[in-house]
């Protein structure tokens, strides 16, 4: 069988460290799992490409290398991931495989790619959550290209509690761990609220953060505003975390009776929490987009008003506070992500929407 038939390529802007990276890499494995092999084409390279070990990639914005990986490897289906799809190369190929693009998140430029795409090129339109889904179908009304909606997957292979981790490594104190961008949307400022009124409460906790600071606008602001707050003594930042180092930060701050917190304005559906929760580490969330269709408060994780960083700080205390309930969110947090976030059940959903059929593992 040509090697197009089980192949597919996927498109990213760059080999950034982030959600998106981890989610595709998630379900490359479970395609693999599946005996589908998939590629990965960046336009411009990043700190991230450790994440794809394993997976053959290739680093390149210039259309004519696009158009001879294409002609090379006769991919039976591309993904372009919250990026201009560079189409033009693929007609002059006359190309006849699936295209479909993925839109991760809340982004204008992205809702104005989703209303220009054609149905005669494009199958579908691939969202993480029905809080996107919406967005899609609110930009285009025509719905002339379906909209499915695609939960992320964990790679819990990976992302795991661990079974025993160093007494050195688990501070003394509860860690309050944050991951993400330092830029506006991840809104590190309401981060900084939640930790200046928990130590205005006299708490004992570490703030750390973790950050692809090579792709982070804000990375001096951040400084600043630590020092301003006054919390250069609980805030400690991770520069450029690998991919498989996250559980170990995820399990030491589940060990030292913290959490994972998310402040963003707006998220498609946030990975660092299901990463969080296939760890049992308790998660508390601002109330916005998908992650609300992830986390249900006092169940899974817990949920804030987004602007309001007093009743985070009141949520982070409340887990801290108690073991029994910070055991309780662990526990019903791991259970979810294992029985719904599976890479092999999502690898098997993409392959429904590219109109591929599952193989059988070599």
């Amino acid at each position: 069988m040509p090697e197009g038939q089980r192949r597919v390529l996927f498109v990213l802007w760059a080999a950034n460290l982030g959600g998106v990276q981890s989610s595709i890499r998630t379900r490359i494995q479970g395609l693999q799992g599946l005996g589908v092999a998939a590629d990965v084409l960046f336009l411009h390279p990043g700190s991230g490409r450790e994440t794809f070990r394993g997976v053959r990639t290739y680093v390149s914005r210039h259309p004519g290398s696009f158009r001879a990986l294409v002609e090379r490897h006769r991919y039976r289906a591309i993904s372009f991931v919250n990026m201009t799809p560079p189409v033009e190369p693929l007609r002059r190929l006359n190309y006849r495989g699936t295209l479909v693009f993925e839109l991760r998140g809340f982004s204008q430029r992205g809702l104005h790619i989703c209303a220009a795409l054609s149905p005669k090129e494009f199958k579908a339109i691939v969202v993480p959550s029905r809080y996107v889904g919406d967005l899609v179908r609110r930009a285009r009304p025509a719905a002339s290209v379906p909209v499915e909606i695609l939960y992320n997957a964990v790679d819990t292979s990976l992302f795991r509690p661990l079974p025993s981790v160093p007494r050195g490594d688990v501070p003394p104190h509860p860690v309050l761990l944050w991951v993400g961008r330092l830029d506006w949307n991840k809104n590190f400022m309401e981060l900084l609220r939640v930790g200046r009124i928990m130590a205005e409460q006299g708490r004992s906790f570490a703030l750390w953060v973790v950050s692809d600071v090579n792709v982070s606008p804000y990375t001096h602001r951040f400084h600043q505003a630590v020092r301003a707050a006054g919390l250069e003594d609980r805030v400690r930042l991770f520069p450029n975390v690998a991919r498989h180092h996250m559980p170990r930060l995820y399990n030491v701050a589940a060990r030292s009776g913290g959490c994972v917190l998310s402040t963003s304005r707006s998220e498609g559906l946030q990975n660092s929490l299901l990463e969080g929760m296939a760890c049992r580490c308790p998660v508390v969330s601002s109330a916005v987009g998908g992650n609300t269709e992830i986390v249900t408060d006092g169940v899974t994780g817990a949920l804030y008003p987004l602007g309001e960083p007093g009743a985070a700080a009141v949520k982070v205390g409340e887990i801290m506070d108690s073991p029994r309930l910070h055991r309780r969110l662990g526990d019903a947090g791991w259970e979810w992500v294992r029985k719904r976030f599976a890479p092999k059940q999502h690898a098997r959903a993409f392959l429904r929407i590219i109109g591929m059929a599952a193989g059988r593992k070599k």
